[in-house]
Parts: C-alpha cells; structure tokens; sequence
C-alpha cells in the first residue's frame, strides 16, 4: 500500500523479508544555486541547509542574492528541513576593448562587481546592460554597455572591464552528492543565463541516469530591456533603463528539455542592479511552488507572494506568445500567478506525452517507485520465481497509483524480464490523467 509523508523520495517498507508498504514523499529539495557573499565562512560549491533565516543571512551574507530567494522561499510555503543553499565560487576577467566580446560568461550582472576605466584619462565609465540579440552602442561620452549573459561589449572608448563570473558547473554537480537513488529535487539556479540552463540540463540528466529525480527552474532569457540606447538617443525626457524585459513577439526559448522549466518574467519593480540576482528576483517564489506541493498539484495558477510588483506587466497576449514558447509565464494582474506549468520540452515537433510540470512529476514518481520496489523485491539469485516476484509487486504498485488517482486506469503496463545474470529490465508505460500518449518507462535493476 502507498502512502504519502513528508520526505523527498521514495522509501520501501519491509516486514519479514516482503514489502509491507510504500511511502512517497509528497516533499523535494529545493537548491538555490547564487553568488552570495564571498565574504561568508561557508565553502563555495557545496549545499549548505539554514537553520533559520537568520542562519541564511549569516552564512549567504545578508541582502545577498541567495538570502533573499531563501526567505522568499519559506514565504511561499518552502519546508526549510528541504531548502538548501549553494554559493558559488567567483572569479574575475579584465579584458582591455572597445567593442568585443568577453571570455568568461555570463558575468555577475551585478555593479557592484563590475568596473569599466578608460584607458585614455582613466576616467570611470558608466555601464549599462542589454540583453538585445544585437546589443545597442552607446550614445553618452563614457558609457559601456555590456550583455552580461553572452558577453557582448560596446563602448564609446576603449575601456577595461573588470568582471566577476561564478562557476555555476561545480555547484549544480554538487547537488548529486546530497542526493540518494529515489529522491526528488527542483534544481533553482539564481539567473537568466542560457548557458547556465544547457549546463544544468547535462547535469540533471547525469543525475537522473542514477534515479535522482531532479527537474530544474531557471529564469527566462530576457530580449530586451525597458529603454534602449537607441530608443534614449535624441530623447530628452528618456536616459537608458536597463531593466530586463521580453518582447514576446520576438521571443523565441532556447532549450527543448522534458526536465527544465523557464519562467518569464521574473525582475521585481523594485530590483536593484547592486546585487547578483538582478532580473530574477521572482525566481525563488516560483519554484519553490514546485518542490512540496501535493503530489497532484498541477501548479498551474498558482500564487506567489513577497515579491513587490513586478518590473514588466506583461499582457494576455504575452502570455500567450510565452506559452507557444514553452515557457512559463508569470503575470501580475491583481495577484501574481503562474499562467502555465509546460516544461521547455518542443511539444509539437516531438510530440509524444505532454511534459508540463504535473505529468513530468508522476512520470518520475513512477520510475522511482517502479525501481526502488525492484530492487527490493530482488534476491541474490536471478531465476524466474524472482522474476515473477518482480512482476507481482510492480503490477500491484502500479494499481495502487491507479486506486489513488494519479494514473487512468486500463492503460499502464509493466514488463519485467531478465537482461543477464545479474540485471532484471523493466519496460513500462504509464498513463497520468489528462495524456493522450503513454509515457514509456526503461529501467535496469542490478543485483
């Protein structure tokens, strides 16, 4: 029998040597992946778990970027026993340019961390950011512009610009570690980057291959921004505003992955371009809806909180045009609340089961529940009563998912045959409600 409790995997009970029951737990971790405060005593790249807001504060550095997504965590409902920190490490470019490219992205977008002298007078130039595919060119007599997530620069002279950019590779691996077969995660890095999101989409899928159920949420990335270069030029009453923004028109989504979801948008009215999470202030609050809610929560509609007004109000035409991008948006129209739940995945050219949040998380419970019974099930010796034995638990769990709602009756099968001496294989499709296509299952299970 399955039930369900307040942990992040799935756990075999036993009696006897048989299994007694199922717990799922309706709980997943929450990694919130940020710069931080270099400043801190705790080490970089490991995930680190608060014990209090206060502790957050302490050891993330107080107003940082991962202090603030934890508090806006636990004020979206976020069970602090599951939320983790991870602060990366950072290291600094110089690069000498006018109009170029920078090596090492995306930068911190934060100014703090970044300076721009001319090399000319040694003056200190202004720095703008643009998230435009093109980026504009600067109209003021010391200015910079830079897109801190491909690194473009543009310059009015020649300048150095001095950079911080954080290793986000080593934090995302580190989440693995704290993960064991059968658990469930939401892997939040605290930015905008698509290189970041490729990053973490290799990486989930290293981590699901050891049934480390993991999915990720990450920010969108912006297009544009609130008032070009070009649109402040000429125009006495407008100076740049390098808020980031989408035109959704021309927006198109980066990434076709079943196991990530973006969000759009996420910068607050009240951000400041003094810190790391510049343009992903609401990213915390959304995905921590995603890590302990009910086991049938869709998400979709969904409210969050302790976020301010948001920077762009984006209107039911954009929110159509971010859906047909498979990505998620969030609209404040009164309050604010998730518009969609469909993952990154190109559902039309793919096809196949519909990956939105709700269907990608059965799915995975599924394989989790599927393997851990398995491997439970299985003794020392490979014959065909242990095989049948295999058969029977899967059948019966696969029914219990069946009596408590999460999959359609009459449409889910599991096979289990023996692939060697020492592996039993599983093919298996399931069917979560509201699924045209099953979603097909592969599992191997090792003595």
């Amino acid at each position: 029998m399955a039930t369900y409790g307040n942990s992040a995997g799935v756990q075999i009970n036993t009696s006897s040597g048989s299994i007694a029951g199922v717990t799922i737990g309706r709980e997943q971790y929450l990694f919130l992946i940020g710069v931080g405060n270099a400043d801190t005593s705790i080490a970089t790249n490991e995930p680190y778990n608060p014990n209090s807001r206060t502790d957050a504060d302490d050891k993330f550095g107080a107003g940082s970027d991962l202090a603030r997504a934890y508090n806006r965590a636990l004020d979206n409902g976020a069970n602090p026993d599951y939320v983790y920190g991870i602060q990366t490490s950072l290291s600094s470019e110089s690069k000498t340019t006018t109009t170029g490219e920078l090596t090492n992205t995306p930068i911190v977008p934060d100014k703090s961390r970044i300076t721009a002298t001319g090399t000319t007078d040694s003056n200190e130039f202004d720095v703008y950011f643009d998230y435009q595919s093109t980026i504009d060119s600067p109209t003021g007599s010391e200015e910079v512009i830079v897109n801190p997530n491909d690194g473009q620069v543009d310059a009015t002279a020649e300048v150095t610009i001095e950079t911080k950019y954080a290793d986000w590779s080593s934090a995302i691996d580190s989440v693995s570690n704290e993960l064991i077969e059968g658990e469930f995660a939401v892997i939040n890095p605290l930015t905008n980057a698509p290189s970041v999101g490729d990053t973490l989409t290799s990486a989930m899928a290293e981590m699901r291959k050891d049934i480390k159920m993991v999915v990720g949420a990450l920010g969108a990335d912006p297009n544009d921004i609130a008032v070009t270069a070009s649109e402040a030029d000429g125009d006495d009453s407008l100076t740049i505003d390098d808020t980031p923004e989408f035109d959704t028109s021309a927006y198109t989504n980066p990434y076709d992955d079943d196991t990530l979801f973006a969000f759009a948008p996420t910068a607050a009215d009240d951000l400041d371009d003094q810190h790391a999470e510049y343009g992903v202030e609401a990213l915390s609050a959304v995905a921590v809806l995603m890590a302990g809610t009910n086991t049938d929560d869709p998400i979709y509609d969904d409210e969050i909180v302790s976020v301010g007004d948001f920077a762009q109000r984006i209107s039911r035409a954009d929110v159509q045009n971010l859906r047909a991008a498979y990505t998620i948006p969030v609209r404040q129209a009164g309050s604010r609340r998730i518009e969609s739940n469909v993952s990154t995945y190109d559902q039309e050219e793919n096809g196949g089961w519909t990956r939105d949040y709700f269907r990608r998380r059965i799915v995975d419970l599924s394989i989790a529940t599927l393997y851990q019974v398995a491997r439970n099930q299985m003794g020392s010796v490979l014959d065909s009563e242990t095989i049948e034995d295999v058969q029977d638990s899967l059948d019966n769990q696969v029914a219990e998912f069946v009596e408590d709602g999460l999959l359609q009756p009459g449409s889910n099968t599991v096979n289990v045959f023996r692939k060697d001496s020492k592996t039993i294989g599983i093919d298996a499709s399931v069917t979560p409600y509201g699924v045209a296509k099953e979603a097909d299952v592969e599992l191997e299970v090792f003595a």
